[in-house]
């Protein structure tokens, strides 16, 4: 089985959301009541919606799709279920990522003038990256800069890892794909990784193929 890459434009307002709700199962009605912020609802209730239709494409069905959380990890509700999720989103963009392997991860983000890209590149890139970019004129340097946040999402994502501490222990260049430097406890999870760029959008997936 192949990696399967799926993108959604959300093109409802935040007040018809209700409507879209009344789609998902109760339980999944009962789980959206934790998202108070109504951009939060939308990317919930729009992520289900594509990850089902996502799947009945796959699978060639028309079933309702169920799923629970398992150390945090979105999982289907099958006991003959061969797919793993990573689920992305970014204003009016939801991307979806379904996978044979159980290490995959996705991040989306969307091409918005980021007038300090270069503050954060400080703070959370390796200092080569920082210099790298840092000597590159700014439009040059921001369309890099996003490209390797979503591929350091995308890698930690995979890896089942919190972001907070491996921002800048993935360390990529301008030549290959995946991270030329990463921690050691992921050397036997070595990552394929690709991306899709566009004048709106730029995404990343990495997966672990066994």
């Amino acid at each position: 089985m192949k990696h399967s890459v799926f993108l959604s434009h959300v093109t409802w307002s935040e007040s018809q959301t209700y409507y879209y709700l009344l789609q998902l199962s109760f339980e999944e009605q009962r789980q959206a009541q934790q998202y108070h912020h109504p951009l939060r609802l939308r990317a919930f209730v729009a992520s289900r919606l594509l990850l089902k239709k996502s799947l009945n494409r796959l699978e060639q069905s028309d079933r309702d799709w169920t799923f629970s959380k398992i150390n945090g990890r979105l999982t289907i509700d099958s006991p003959n279920n061969h797919w793993f999720i990573s689920l992305s989103h970014t204003n009016d963009w939801i991307a979806c990522l379904l996978s044979p392997q159980q290490f995959c991860g996705i991040d989306l983000e969307q091409k918005l003038a980021k007038p300090r890209f270069m503050a954060i590149a400080r703070r959370f890139y390796s200092q080569q990256e920082y210099l790298y970019l840092k000597q590159l004129p700014e439009a040059n340097a921001f369309s890099i800069f996003l490209d390797w946040w979503t591929r350091k999402e995308a890698c930690i994502k995979a890896w089942h890892v919190g972001i907070a501490h491996h921002l800048n222990r993935i360390i990529f260049n301008s030549t290959q794909l995946p991270p030329i430097i990463y921690p050691e406890e992921f050397k036997d999870k070595v990552l394929t990784v690709h991306t899709i760029s566009r004048d709106d959008l730029q995404l990343a997936c990495a997966v672990h193929d066994t």
